[in-house]
């Protein structure tokens, strides 16, 4: 009876309950008369009031109902309140590393808590102890502080009373997954006959054939795109019809195979745009542009470096003018070509959304040959760098070469083009960028910037602005690939 009345004492604690009944023998609990009671506090009510938050979403009076003490009647041994100091001690060596025990060099280390060990002891604990600590100064009790408590009193129990401990976790029982049979009588009527004919029935050999490797690949893309302005006559702030049309062509030729890999590009572009003023023709050429580009790789030390022969071809299709109606350029003159051997670098990269890709090659030629020819006299050559009795000119030094296409979205690219190349006495530069917007599979807006640098110009004014040359288009069109 004196187990029951402190358990009376410390019934509105749980945790302190626990500790009185752990303190006795095993033959005291079994002792306890059916008709006695004792008061704690359920497990579920402390985690109910333990969560802050399921707490605070509780009216006041809810959580006195819920943290009144319960009545349990003890009827035999086996009806003791459930907790861990009810339970045998066993050996674990998991506890003593939590407890601050050094199981290498079998002693105690003081961590962060000096008293951890002295504390936490069923000597050391009176209930006025316990019930500050696990209700928190009077506040609801914390499923935390009682877990805690329960936890640091075993392992110190574990440590000063190793000659009692019995029990191991390797001498625990194990789960066992146990299976038994279980014979149903199916339904064993018509419809449950099986036609035993093989449901794959042998046939005569099938012809067999060999998918053949496609090591060439092509790409096509074209875009015709213009912009078109008409006015009355009367008009009452004047002005001129206008109508302006440009075209882009752009064809791929690649072939890969092991440790070969070519590449062929070839590029038009052709503007036009209405002048009704001009005394010859009544359109006039914005842009004309040839480009062949060749790059022929070996693969180098990894899978983005080739050893390669670069070479591009450079002219222009028609006869232009300038604005003063004088003849700049005739068919293929002139035409220039340069290249050499190098190195190319290329990386192609996608990313989680499926439209959206990036593709980087950078060829550089430390030795390359820059070779600029005119067929006729009847063009601008100062424009090139020639002499006026100079036909040709043939020049030495380095090249650069990049090309970047980002496809941003499944409707915006972007692609960008370098290409630097200096003979050691001239530099000359492009820079091109252009952004297409798709509309559908068919329509797209493009806009294009093309910078261009050339000290090689013959002219009297070697001035930055003056050897600046840009061409900037804004359109709307057609837009076909392959």
């Amino acid at each position: 009876m004196k187990t029951l009345s402190t358990l009376s004492i410390a019934g509105v604690i749980g945790l302190a309950t626990a500790f009185s009944v752990s303190a006795q023998s095993p033959a005291s609990i079994q002792e306890t008369p059916a008709s006695d009671t004792v008061t704690y506090i359920p497990h579920y009510a402390s985690r109910i009031l333990g969560d802050k938050e399921m707490a605070s979403s509780l009216p006041s009076r809810a959580q006195e109902i819920i943290g009144r003490p319960a009545v349990m009647v003890l009827g035999d041994s086996n009806d003791v309140p459930f907790s861990q100091l009810f339970t045998p001690l066993v050996f674990d060596m998991q506890m003593l590393n939590e407890t601050g025990l050094d199981t290498k060099g079998l002693r105690t280390v003081y961590q962060q808590d000096p008293y951890k060990l002295d504390s936490y002891s069923l000597d050391a604990y009176s209930q006025e102890l316990m019930a500050q600590e696990v209700f928190e100064k009077g506040k609801m009790p914390s499923l935390k502080n009682e877990v805690k408590i329960v936890r640091e009193v075993r392992s110190n129990a574990l440590q000063n009373n190793i000659g009692i401990v019995k029990l191991t976790s390797a001498m625990l029982p194990q789960d066992r997954l146990a299976s038994q049979f279980v014979s149903a009588t199916g339904y064993q009527g018509e419809l449950a006959i099986v036609n035993n004919a093989p449901l794959v029935q042998q046939t005569e050999d099938l012809e067999k054939k060999v998918i053949e490797r496609v090591y060439w690949t092509t790409k096509f893309e074209s875009n015709i795109q213009f912009s078109q302005n008409q006015m009355s006559d009367n008009w009452y702030k004047g002005g001129n019809n206008s109508l302006n049309l440009n075209m882009r062509n752009y064809f791929n030729l690649s072939y890969a195979k092991d440790n070969v890999k070519w590449v062929n590009e070839l590029e038009s572009k052709l503007g036009f745009f209405n002048s009704p003023n001009e005394p010859i023709g009544k359109f006039k050429i914005s842009e004309d542009l040839f480009r062949i580009v060749s790059n022929f790789g070996l693969k180098a030390f990894n899978e983005r470096w080739y050893y390669t022969l670069d070479t591009q071809l450079r002219t222009q299709l028609l006869r232009n003018r300038n604005k003063d109606s004088v003849l700049v350029t005739q068919p293929f003159a002139p035409f220039i070509i340069d290249g050499g051997p190098g190195m190319k670098y290329e990386l192609e990269k996608k990313f989680n959304d499926p439209f959206k890709k990036l593709k980087f090659t950078a060829n550089f030629s430390p030795v390359a040959v820059t070779f600029i020819y005119t067929y006729t006299n009847d063009v601008d050559k100062a424009r090139i760098g020639l002499l006026p009795d100079e036909k040709h000119k043939l020049r030495l030094g380095s090249t650069v070469r990049m090309a970047l296409d980002f496809d941003l979205s499944q409707s915006v690219t972007w692609q960008s083009r370098v290409f630097y190349n200096t003979s050691f006495q001239h530099v000359e530069t492009e820079f091109e960028n252009t952004l297409n917007f798709s509309i559908n599979k068919y329509f797209s807006t493009r806009i294009n910037l093309h910078l261009r640098f050339d000290d090689s110009v013959i002219t009297d004014d070697k001035s930055f602005k003056k050897l600046l040359q840009y061409n900037e288009l804004i359109s709307f069109g057609f837009t076909y690939k392959i």
